[in-house]
């Protein structure tokens, strides 16, 4: 049966039906679960069931089906339901007055001969009754009662001063005497109020005075307050808040002036400096012309006075860590090239001059062969070093038991996974991987170094 109609109504509009038909059959169980669930019309139904396939659309396919459907909510839909909603907004509506002016004027004059014109309480209510009887309810909001002032409600804080206002104007015209001292006012406004005097208004008389006070305070700052305002407390905050402003500036002066010779560049005298270039960065013969020019020496043994390599800021990790122990400086290639005239150049402060006992262990000195191989080194073969390497892990801790104050003077050099397989090191402060040994001797002398502020680099 349904076929045929599907085939019918196929021909008519111009759709395959043998399309139509295979989506239909596939689509309408949906549409009829839908109609269970729901409760709705058949239109309803079938929009419900194509919004509930619109993901899985391709075994769902609504091609042909569409204009049937299209069809069916055209030729099937009607306004009476529009209409009915209509009027019955229309009777609810309070301002759609069903019944003329006059004959509401002529139930009003029926009420009014009965009361008096001065009874506006039972007057609204009798106009309340005749809305009621006209249209069946009540119309919210016409009529409203005037509610007489209770005697004993609280006074808002605007309402007591704008009264104390006005008895101060009053006093002062007529002549009698006023004391404006404040304590004086305070008493007798709080004397004049009475019960009306609560909480709210004694914290807005405080919040009052904590603004004079630091309004007074700004203007003795700017010798702004006459000699009769001025008081003790004051004076003193006032000498406080110099002292204060004192401390501050000099502060920011003595900052400026460590941060100016931070930045300046300092007279660098290369004469005779031993310097050590990275291999690539110049031939052998350039590097000797330069050294030649500006009389420096080639590193011979440990001792080194500057190290060149290509970035100041990514040297080699025992490069690093060679010139911090000693506090030599790392410095770039227009550096060593200019004689100290251009590029850029880092000092540190030498770290072998405090006293450290150190222990290395087997999986450190595994995974940084060349920073182990600095260390021993520098502790053998320079005469200010105060490092001493200790020879077990039980010797450093031996330590640490007998000089609890002398902790920080006694390191232990792990390797990251030796560290971490420990829970007993792990958290121990000076129990120190190679990026904290580094830190802690990294301390850089600004007074022999040049950032590269203001200069070629």
């Amino acid at each position: 049966m349904h076929v045929q109609d599907i085939s019918r109504l196929c021909n008519a509009l111009g759709v395959d039906a043998d399309v139509c038909t295979a989506e239909y059959i596939k689509l309408v169980g949906v549409a009829e679960e839908q109609h269970r669930n729901l409760r709705c019309t058949n239109f309803e139904a079938w929009r419900a069931a194509l919004k509930r396939t619109q993901r899985a659309r391709a075994s769902y396919p609504v091609t042909a089906l569409t204009p049937l459907l299209a069809a069916f909510g055209s030729f099937t839909c009607s306004s009476s339901g529009v209409e009915q909603n209509f009027s019955v907004v229309k009777a609810l509506s309070p301002k759609q007055r069903n019944l003329s002016v006059q004959h509401e004027v002529d139930q009003l004059q029926i009420k009014l001969a009965e009361i008096s014109e001065s009874d506006e309480a039972r007057l609204f209510k009798e106009a309340a009754a005749v809305w009621v009887r006209l249209y069946g309810r009540r119309l919210h909001g016409y009529f409203k009662e005037a509610k007489p002032e209770e005697p004993g409600a609280q006074k808002s804080l605007a309402v007591v001063l704008r009264e104390r206002r006005k008895d101060v104007q009053r006093l002062a015209a007529a002549g009698a005497a006023i004391n404006l001292d404040p304590a004086v006012l305070f008493a007798e406004a709080k004397a004049l109020a009475g019960d009306a005097w609560t909480n709210k208004q004694s914290n807005e008389c405080k919040r009052q005075d904590d603004v004079l006070q630091v309004k007074q305070l700004e203007a003795a700052a700017r010798c702004h307050l006459l000699n009769h305002e001025r008081a003790e407390d004051i004076d003193e905050q006032v000498s406080l808040f110099y002292a204060a402003e004192d401390k501050n500036r000099a502060a920011r002066a003595r900052l400026e002036d460590r941060m100016s010779e931070r930045l300046a560049r300092p007279d660098f005298h290369l004469f005779g400096q031993s310097v050590v270039c990275t291999p690539g960065l110049f031939t052998q013969v350039q590097e000797a012309e330069i050294r030649l020019r500006h009389q420096m020496r080639p590193a011979y043994g440990d001792e080194v006075d500057i190290f060149v390599v290509p970035d100041v800021a990514e040297a080699h990790p025992a490069v690093k860590l060679a010139a911090c122990l000693q506090g030599n400086m790392i410095a770039n290639p227009v550096f060593f090239s200019s004689g100290g005239k251009q590029g850029c150049a880092v000092a540190f402060a030498p770290a072998i001059l405090t006293q450290r006992f150190v222990y290395m262990s087997y999986d450190f000195r595994a995974q940084h062969p060349q920073c182990s191989a600095v260390i021993r080194r520098v502790q053998q073969g320079n005469r200010r070093c105060k490092w001493k390497v200790l020879d077990t892990l039980a010797d450093w801790l031996q330590r640490q038991v007998d000089a609890p104050k002398k902790a920080s003077f006694h390191w232990a050099l792990l390797a990251d996974r030796e560290k971490a397989a420990q829970p007993a090191l792990a958290a121990h402060k000076y129990a120190l991987t190679f990026d904290m040994l580094l830190q802690l001797v990294n301390k850089i002398d600004y007074s022999r170094s040049a950032l590269g502020i203001g200069s070629a680099s």
